[in-house]
């Protein structure tokens, strides 16, 4: 299984982020008091400075909402990563509504990009198959 630091390094050129100064990790206790209880990760960035840290929970720290899905770290990640792509779109402008459906969203696209990329049909980059 790949470390987060290599999940990163991996997908951070892919979605145009290598510029940025991304730290990931796992989340320790005081992290896991600050974050929201159902959420697997967090992710606190400064668009302008372009710098960011990721924090990832370890499976059975969150309230798994529905355990038909796996912990998957690596869309988890990506997940994290979408939302520096997508960093100045403000949060907090409305009911919170617009905010979770946003955060729907970029859960789908993460999951879409993790499974295009080990799709058995291409090159596991993006690519036609030979």
């Amino acid at each position: 299984m790949q470390s987060l630091k290599e999940i990163c390094e991996e997908w951070a050129p892919r979605l145009g982020l290598a510029h940025w100064e991304i730290a990931v990790r796992w989340a320790d206790e005081k992290d896991l008091e600050e974050m929201t209880p159902w959420a697997e990760s967090d992710v606190k960035f400064k668009p302008c400075a372009e710098k960011a840290v990721i924090r990832v929970k370890r499976e059975g720290d969150y309230k798994q909402l529905d355990r038909s899905e796996r912990h998957d770290v690596e869309a988890i990640v990506v997940h994290e990563l979408l939302h520096l792509v997508f960093s100045h779109f403000t949060y907090g402008e409305d009911d919170g509504i617009k905010d979770s459906l946003f955060d729907i969203g970029i859960d789908r696209i993460a999951k879409c990009l993790v499974k295009l990329k080990n799709c058995p049909c291409g090159d596991g980059k993006g690519g036609e198959k030979q």
